[in-house]
């Protein structure tokens, strides 16, 4: 009786151990890799906003075009 209490507790006590390694490296894991995810949306971010500022400079130079072209079949047309 003495062995077989002896014996679980020795098991449980691995279960526990293998329990708290596993989430030890799990939170180790996302550590290390939470700053590269970071990193990672800073940097899409910065390219949705380049890409962003690209479209509006060529809405912009296109409205331009439009308003200058109106502008001359205006003077045309008096």
């Amino acid at each position: 009786m003495h062995t077989l209490r002896s014996a679980l507790i020795h098991r449980l006590a691995a279960a526990v151990a293998a329990g708290t390694t596993t989430i030890a490296l799990f939170s180790a894991v996302v550590a290390i890799s939470e700053p590269h995810r970071t990193e990672l949306i800073a940097a899409n971010a910065a390219r949705h906003a380049i890409q962003a500022q690209a479209a509006r400079l060529q809405v912009a130079s296109i409205a331009a075009a439009q308003s200058a072209a109106g502008a001359a079949t205006e003077r045309t047309s008096r």
